[in-house]
């Protein structure tokens, strides 16, 4: 498939398709999902690629939701994961993507386990609670990784909106 059908693909599924109806279509069917994610995974693998060629930064965070599935741990020097147990996801998805509770768990189920990525990983951040707890814990992390490097074991105000 070349480009320009992704592309028309992807506008007309977006555009023709509300928002909670493609999620269904994706998350409750695992062919449409394999199809979906083949068509995107390689070309946010070259998105990736051009944004770090373009980066004058020594250190490079990618955050990326399907990163071990579109096989992009290969180009990261280490591997951090985020977990979270199954009450917090559930209620997550409840009151932040208003699923109900066979919507929120067909997306669970769509994904490969946590246990999975958590043996693959470098860093392990727990997402129980609250911004404040995460961002100690990667900061923590970055310490081990970064050990004279100093930053703020302080929720940084910039990413405050997140908490609202």
């Amino acid at each position: 498939m070349n480009f320009l059908k992704i592309f028309a693909f992807l506008v007309l599924f977006y555009s023709a398709t509300p928002a909670q109806n493609r999620h269904n279509i994706v998350f409750q069917d695992g062919e449409a999902l394999r199809r979906l994610e083949s068509i995107i995974h390689p070309l946010v693998g070259l998105a990736i690629d051009e944004l770090v060629d373009r980066s004058p930064a020594d250190k490079i965070v990618i955050e990326a939701i399907k990163l071990i599935e579109a096989g992009l741990t290969e180009i990261c020097d280490s591997l951090w994961v985020t977990t979270s147990d199954r009450d917090t996801q559930m209620n997550r998805l409840r009151k932040d993507r208003r699923l109900d509770e066979s919507e929120a768990l067909a997306r669970i189920q769509s994904q490969p386990a946590q246990s999975l990525k958590v043996t693959l990983a470098d860093v392990v951040i727990v997402n129980n609670g609250s911004y404040q707890d995460v961002w100690e814990q990667v900061t923590d992390a970055w310490q081990v990784f970064f050990p004279d490097e100093k930053i703020s074991t302080q929720y940084p105000e910039a990413a405050a909106w997140l908490t609202h």
